[in-house]
């Protein structure tokens, strides 16, 4: 039987909390994040649960996150959160969207499930 220390399996779990992507409901809540994060960037995945190719793209998504840890990731899903959507103008989906400075991205905007974009851009971004 394999024992793991209390102190062992915390620090795990914060690490791999770390790396998680978080889920955002509202508008506010993306407006904290945004004001608290400073000069690193935010990562944003705009889906929906209905769209199977979002859907699908999520463990991906979120090993996205695992890999490049200097960035930060959060997902929101348009049914739960149509506000957000309709804010940044959400055409195509999944759409990816980045934050610095409380402000986005321009030019880094991804709309449609372009892997290869998203990860060039990731790889760009998280050498800033």
């Amino acid at each position: 039987m394999l024992f793991i220390s209390p102190t062992l399996q915390r620090d795990s779990e914060n690490e791999t909390n770390k790396m998680s992507v978080r889920t955002i409901y509202e508008q506010a809540e993306l407006n904290d994040i945004k004001n608290n994060i400073g000069d690193r960037v935010l990562v944003m995945m705009i889906s929906a649960w209905w769209h199977e190719r979002s859907e699908d793209f999520i463990p991906t998504y979120k090993a996205l996150a695992r890999e490049f840890r200097a960035l930060n990731f959060i997902k929101t899903d348009i049914a739960a959160s149509p506000g957000i959507a309709a804010n940044y103008e959400i055409n195509q989906l999944p759409s990816f969207l980045f934050f610095r400075n409380s402000n986005e991205m321009r030019g880094n905007r991804i709309e449609g499930l372009d892997e290869k974009t998203l990860r060039c851009t990731l790889e760009r971004l998280d050498k800033l």
